[in-house]
């Protein structure tokens, strides 16, 4: 076996491990209602949080996603009543997305856990080994835009 394929299934095994503990701690830490919600209806809601309003192709083009997937998770997040949806103003022929007091809530929920679960990712490491451990994920991710070209 090459060095090349070794990385390759510790890389995979490290990351089928992270996940792993990523679902161990989110359940310790996380509400039931929070559970339920996507990575990508966390991704558009968190989005949201930081803009006054946003239309679906926004959203699509942030979030590398269809708009065809971004108007179900939208229409998933308005039936729970975290978002509404009002006519845009500068277009009449689209909606602007808007979080409702409901869902400025639940994004505040969310931070609070995200701070906690990363909190305790990251307890095992020292101050020196997470800065390193986060230089090298953000190389990684520098990076990762040549992935399939």
């Amino acid at each position: 076996m090459t060095e090349r394929s070794t990385n390759t299934k510790d890389i995979s095994d490290l990351w089928l491990a992270m996940k792993r503990k990523h679902r161990r701690l989110s359940r310790g830490l996380g509400t039931s209602r929070l559970l339920r919600l996507s990575d990508s209806e966390v991704d558009i809601m968190w989005m949201m949080n930081l803009s006054d309003s946003l239309v679906v192709g926004d959203i699509s083009k942030r979030l590398e996603l269809p708009k065809s997937t971004v108007t179900g998770l939208v229409a998933r997040l308005e039936s729970r009543g975290y978002i509404e949806r009002r006519i845009n103003p500068q277009d009449l022929r689209t909606f602007s997305l808007f979080l409702t007091e409901q869902g400025k809530a639940l994004v505040s929920e969310y931070d609070d856990f995200e701070k906690a679960l990363f909190h305790r990712l990251m307890a095992p490491l020292t101050h020196k080994e997470s800065r390193l451990f986060l230089k090298l994920l953000w190389s990684i991710v520098d990076d990762g835009g040549n992935l399939y070209e």
